[in-house]
């Protein structure tokens, strides 16, 4: 089911910019995609996200954005810097 266009716009605005120096940003190497696909994990707009995305004809696009896990969490804060 696809999201209202009011949704779509709140999506692209929140995840935009993940802008945390403990973010993390990891290859997807789960299943074979057919594309490189990305994780990355910290705050964006004040939320704690992780993004999957990709990039296609120079463009970035986003498979899907979500509240971080607790070991999501948990591995963020546990890198050393």
């Amino acid at each position: 089911m696809r999201q209202p266009y009011r949704a779509q716009g709140k999506l692209r605005d929140s995840t935009a910019r993940v802008d945390d120096p403990r973010s993390l940003d990891d290859i997807d190497d789960r299943f074979a995609y057919g594309e490189d696909r990305f994780n990355i994990t910290g705050m964006a707009g004040g939320r704690p996200l992780t993004v999957s995305y990709t990039e296609r004809n120079g463009r970035f696009r986003i498979i899907s954005a979500r509240k971080e896990t607790r070991h999501e969490h948990d591995d963020r804060f546990s890198q050393a810097f």
